[in-house]
């Protein structure tokens, strides 16, 4: 998914829940490769790799590292490791929210759609032909038809505020 814009909700009139995904996936995934190149210097450095080295020579490399390298590598290792997961939760998180976002979108925008039928109604029945202007009937419509504009104006409203308790849980 890629980053929403403001016209991407006209009926909601604000992105509740920012960002783009994809890239954030894209962080995810390459601090997910640093973690994993990380690990294996670890593993090098603990002797406990594929195809690990031995002999005096490898021993006396890691025993140059023990001191103050070595821990460094392990702390950078974990931070890297819980770095990509907050990253991929996030993107996770980011996806399921814009979804979420779209699917409101859509019933704010047919909720609009239904509010302009509404009044365009309720303004046809308003001018309607002098004849029947003050008849009960036409009033009786004319009620009714404001009273379905209201219904609908509270119906988009509830679904913008809606989305501003997404936007700030987000």
């Amino acid at each position: 998914m890629t980053e929403a814009k403001p016209e991407d909700f006209p009926a909601l009139g604000f992105v509740p829940c920012p960002g783009d995904s994809t890239t954030a996936d894209d962080v995810a995934k390459t601090v997910r490769r640093t973690a994993k190149a990380v690990d294996e210097i670890c593993q090098v450095l603990h002797g406990t790799g594929a195809g690990d080295w031995e002999g005096k020579a490898a021993e006396a490399f890691r025993e140059k590292f023990d001191d103050e390298f070595h821990p460094r590598m392990d702390d950078a290792r974990d931070s890297f490791k819980d770095a990509a997961t907050a990253l991929e939760d996030w993107a996770a998180y980011m996806e399921r929210k814009q979804k979420d976002a779209a699917t409101l979108e859509a019933q704010a925008a047919e909720a609009n759609a239904q509010l302009g039928k509404a009044h365009d109604k309720a303004t046809k029945l308003d001018h309607a032909d002098q004849n029947t202007k003050d008849t009960e009937d036409r009033q009786d419509k004319v009620q009714d038809a404001n009273r379905t504009v209201n219904s609908r104006e509270l119906e988009l409203e509830e679904l913008r505020r809606k989305g501003h308790r997404m936007a700030k849980g987000y």
